[in-house]
């Protein structure tokens, strides 16, 4: 028996992030009612000044069903760039990024906030070096379907630590739809909801990752996209996660999933007729993050081949035992173990 970890879990080809910034309510209602009918989880990338004793029921009302989750957008929005000179004090910068983790942990403890999101996403070096020791992934402003010198390239599954370089961590090649003044500002011709989809349809097939980044879908709101447009991502989207193909989950998830992948190796042992598998995370990220138990403890998808003769296995993390069912690929049978780094071995039999 031979093992590997899955770039993607539950075996899928992509994976799929949708972000949407600055806490809009009326947005975040649809977006629920919309991505619960879709199975598809949003991001709400919030901008944590509003967050308080008054407004927190609202959103942990919103939040407990699943479809949107919290992450961050800064504190207070504020351009921490080298023509606004006055913010880039240590005070302001530590306010906007690591004040606005700290709100987010206070009211809602129970979501492992992993992710930001840069307002008008450009931050000065300053501001870069605290989000380097804040945040695990950083979505920035890398349009693949506005800028010339990107068109056509595709965030990788396996992002380079440690730099805002694109298609890294902390600068990640993404898609964005903006309302339709903005678009015709700017004469994005590629910014229409068609060519979102189309890019959707590049990254299942070339096996990437669609990170994109959108304002409001209800009037009155920083309107980008039509919550009908909208409708026909989600749709598109729910096509590929029905096949297996498309994982769709939040933007934290989605990084921990690829963080504990890319510090993670597998092991196989025979022992008593049985096959002990064994996933052995590091302490820290290549770019000297650390990866603590409590929050990077999402299983990881491991396929091990099988036997012809084998209908499937079973198998024992812990205290948690569960069955996968053969399948064959090429020719050769395979199945599924879902297992925890360093949760300790997993004992495999045959079914």
């Amino acid at each position: 028996m031979y093992a590997e970890i899955m770039a993607v879990k539950g075996g899928a080809r992509a994976i799929a992030n949708l972000t949407f910034d600055d806490g809009l309510k009326k947005t975040s209602v649809l977006l629920d009612e919309l991505c619960g009918k879709y199975g598809v989880v949003a991001s709400l990338m919030l901008c944590t000044h509003a967050i308080n004793d008054e407004t927190a029921p609202f959103w942990r009302e919103l939040f407990s069903r699943g479809n949107v989750v919290p992450d961050s957008h800064s504190m207070r929005h504020r351009y921490l760039t080298q023509s606004h000179p006055e913010n880039l004090t240590e005070e302001i910068i530590t306010e906007e990024i690591e004040g606005s983790y700290e709100v987010l942990r206070k009211y809602f403890p129970e979501y492992d906030c992993l992710t930001f999101g840069i307002p008008y996403s450009s931050y000065a070096p300053e501001a870069f070096a605290h989000l380097y020791r804040s945040a695990y992934a950083v979505r920035g402003g890398m349009c693949v379907l506005a800028y010339e010198f990107c068109r056509g390239k595709m965030q990788s599954l396996d992002p380079k630590p440690g730099s805002n370089a694109p298609g890294g961590w902390y600068m990640p090649y993404g898609v964005r739809i903006m309302n339709e003044k903005a678009h015709a500002a700017k004469g994005y011709e590629y910014l229409t909801v068609d060519n979102f989809i189309a890019y959707l349809d590049k990254c299942v097939r070339d096996r990437g990752w669609f990170i994109s980044g959108t304002h409001g879908v209800v009037e009155g709101e920083n309107l980008d996209i039509r919550g009908e447009d909208l409708e026909r991502v989600l749709a598109r989207m729910k096509e590929y996660i029905d096949k297996g193909e498309l994982w769709a989950p939040s933007y934290s998830d989605a990084v921990k999933y690829v963080r504990e992948r890319q510090n993670s190796t597998v092991t196989v042992t025979e022992r008593e007729g049985d096959f002990v598998v064994s996933l052995t995370m590091l302490d820290k990220t290549e770019d000297n993050l650390p990866l603590p138990r409590d929050i990077f403890n999402m299983p990881l998808t491991v396929r091990v081949n099988l036997d012809r003769d084998w209908d499937g296995v079973t198998y024992t993390q812990g205290a948690r035992t569960a069955t996968s069912p053969a399948f064959t690929d090429c020719g050769v049978k395979f199945a599924y173990l879902e297992l925890v780094p360093n949760g300790g071995e997993a004992i495999v039999k045959r079914l």
